[in-house]
C-alpha cells in the first residue's frame, strides 16, 4: 500500500482499490490521505482544466502538422555510428 498514491489515484478516478501494509506508519500515512479526498479531488479538476487537446491525433495528421513522430526532412541526414 504504502503511502497511498496508488489508493487515491484509484478514489480519484472512482475505480475500486485493495490496499495491504505490515507498517502501521503507512497505513496511517495512507487514510490521512484518503482522508483528504475532497482537496486531492479540487487539484486534480483545477489540472484537468489546464489540458485539453485542441486537435485530435486524425485532424493533425489529416492537416500534415506534427504528430510526434520523425518527419522525412528531420535535420539530421546521416546517422552517426560507433564504428566508424
Amino acid at each position: 500500500m504504502g503511502s497511498g498514491s496508488t489508493a487515491l489515484a484509484a478514489k480519484l478516478l472512482k475505480h475500486n482499490f485493495i490496499g495491504i501494509d505490515i507498517s502501521k506508519e503507512y497505513i496511517n500515512m495512507a487514510n490521512k490521505r484518503l482522508n483528504n479526498l475532497d482537496i486531492h479531488s479540487n487539484l486534480l479538476n483545477e489540472e484537468k482544466q489546464k489540458h485539453f487537446v485542441r486537435k485530435t491525433f486524425k485532424e493533425r495528421k489529416k492537416s500534415g502538422s506534427f504528430t510526434g513522430k520523425f518527419k522525412k526532412d528531420f535535420p539530421f541526414k546521416s546517422r552517426i555510428s560507433l564504428f566508424d
